[in-house]
């Protein structure tokens, strides 16, 4: 069962989703992101109760493309209904929706409704008894048409409207072209057998769950399988978005995540999800920050955890030479864009430049300023450096050497300017003052495991095992003793996913099981309160923000299977 209030109604490959929202749900609930500067609202408007459905194209405007199913009867509470990954069910109210295809969804009543859009983006008409939507600036369109029954389309400058009648069927076709379909579709039940068979092959791969956990993984399976979007528009290849629901786009590392998931999983789309980002990169070797279907962020970056996600996947999969080959370009490029462009003092320490840039955006760590230089940016960059020399003694052996000079030099750097009392620092990178003297952010630095000193490992051991940082849910982003807390603070207090997977991995180096698996069993107790939310409360493990991402199902997923490889049931 899907929770539309929280989660889409999606397919693998799609760029539609469907959601609801039920009486007295808040923005909050949802999401709710503010302009800065303007105290705009970019998304998640006042919604009345019922069912909505959308695409990807206006991600920061939330109601430009936003289509309200309304039911009369139910003005003021949404009906009660039914979601499975094949089909959604408006129980309560004789609807019922499935996906003919991924670009295709189908919608059929009982009763008479109406569909309306909040406000339309491009140019609109009906012709062929059909309505047609065709977005220029986004290259992009929609198409509502009659299948059976019949309806009457209005279309107006910024407004559209579907009157159906009672026993009909339409279908809802989109794509970054002007939508002109003919083709009928397969039967509404042939559509959901088909889609519940996509489905359950795609559960059929997945991990074993925990002894309890079976429908939460099967939720997971779900998450993964209808995060999918197709390559179209931006998009190059089939990639994994971060949500469809807020978030409908991939940042560059949050794919990571998604290949070492998809490594448990179906390794053959495992090296799509850690390239797709690099199909845009600049000759300067920076990748953007975020890839939308028809935008792109390159105001920021994000942290270099590519090296250490393809460690991840060469243990899991075989790489081919072409593999290898693009592996090593791609890389190197990108080391050296951090290496050689963002160490502007010349100290030897690579820095970031805005909190954006660490992936941590509003964390204790930036509160002074965003030109930072932080302990686990070195412990990065070092690792990918380690995977670089594996592949150069293949591919290139004159640079082994360079790249072994580069790695000693910014350890040799991080250890001695990044670390006081033997625990890692963040600090200003102009001035050299510490700043954020309660975040976990420079504690991420524990991924080097061995490689960091005896004294240094038992040091930040002993400080993490502090119950101002080990909740029973996780790792909090900061100190619970820190002035700077925040219940809902998002990087000041939250619990995050990635805040729980890079720790573990480096404990897993060191061979310290007990304690990776202490971190990993109080993530998935968050999973079971709070779903796969973006963030969750470090008090009681209840989801915030963004209610469905999916790099907390990645999260879960992993650790579920590395809790099945280490002998738990």
């Amino acid at each position: 069962m899907i929770d539309l209030t929280t989660g889409v109604f999606s397919c693998f490959g799609s760029h539609l989703s469907v959601f609801a929202m039920k009486e007295g749900q808040t923005n909050a609930n949802r999401g709710k992101k503010i302009e800065k500067d303007t105290g705009r609202v970019l998304y998640d408007a006042e919604l009345k109760p019922g069912f909505y459905f959308r695409n990807f194209i206006h991600r920061r405007d939330y109601e430009t493309n936003l289509f309200e199913i309304r039911i009369p009867g139910f003005e003021d509470r949404c009906p009660d209904y039914i979601c499975l990954p094949e089909r959604l069910e408006i129980t309560e109210a004789g609807v019922e929706l499935c996906y003919a295809s991924a670009a295709a969804l189908l919608l059929r009543t009982s009763r008479p409704l109406t569909i309306q859009c909040r406000r339309l983006s491009g140019e609109q008409y009906v012709d062929d008894g059909a309505f047609t939507l065709y977005d220029a600036a986004n290259h992009y369109g929609l198409r509502i048409s009659i299948v059976s029954g019949n309806a009457v389309f209005e279309a107006g400058k910024d407004q559209m409207t579907v009157c159906l009648g009672a026993e009909s069927e339409v279908r809802i076709d989109e794509g970054y072209e002007p939508v002109r379909v003919s083709e009928p579709v397969p039967p509404f039940e042939q559509c959901v057998d088909a889609r519940k068979q996509d489905y359950e092959a795609f559960l059929h791969k997945m991990p074993p769950a925990l002894k309890g956990d079976e429908e939460l993984m099967r939720l997971a399976a779900y998450g993964l399988w209808s995060s999918v979007a197709f390559a179209r528009g931006n998009y190059k290849r089939d990639c994994m978005l971060v949500s469809k629901n807020y978030m409908c786009g991939m940042w560059s590392w949050n794919h990571c995540f998604a290949a070492m998931a998809m490594a448990f999983v179906s390794p053959e789309r495992a090296w799509d999800q850690l390239m797709c980002m690099f199909d845009y990169q600049q000759p300067s070797g920076r990748i953007p920050d975020c890839v939308e279907v028809v935008k792109m962020e390159w105001r920021y970056v994000k942290p270099p955890i590519h090296g250490l996600t393809l460690n991840i996947l060469r243990r899991h999969m075989p790489l081919t030479p072409q593999q290898r080959r693009e592996a090593y370009e791609r890389l190197s490029r990108w080391t050296l864009f951090w290496l050689d462009t963002r160490d502007l003092n010349g100290d030897g320490l690579p820095q970031y430049l805005h909190g954006n840039d660490s992936g941590w955006d509003n964390n204790t760590v930036f509160d002074r300023s965003g030109n930072i230089q932080s302990a686990e940016l070195p412990a990065y960059l070092i690792q990918q450096i380690e995977e670089l020399i594996v592949l150069a003694r293949e591919l290139d052996p004159s640079a082994v050497p360079l790249w072994e000079s580069r790695a000693q030099c910014l350890k040799k750097a991080m250890l001695e300017e990044l670390f006081i009392d033997d625990l890692p620092i963040a600090r200003l990178a102009d001035t050299h003052e510490r700043t954020g003297r309660f975040s976990l952010l420079p504690y991420m630095s524990i991924t080097l495991g061995p490689e960091l000193p005896e004294k240094v490992r038992e040091a930040m051991l002993a400080r993490l095992e502090d119950p101002d940082f080990l909740t029973p849910y996780g790792l909090a982003s900061e100190a619970l003793n820190s002035p700077h807390y925040q219940l809902d603070g998002y990087s000041r207090g939250s619990i995050w996913s990635y805040g729980q997977f890079l720790p573990v991995v480096g404990l897993l180096k060191m061979g310290e099981a007990g304690w990776a698996k202490r971190i990993m069993k109080a993530f998935l107790n968050c999973c079971r309160k709070g779903g796969f939310s973006e963030c969750f409360s470090s008090a009681d493990g209840s989801g915030q923000r963004d209610r469905f991402l999916n790099w907390s199902v990645c999260v879960y997923v992993i650790f579920t299977a590395l809790l099945r490889q280490m002998g738990e049931e």
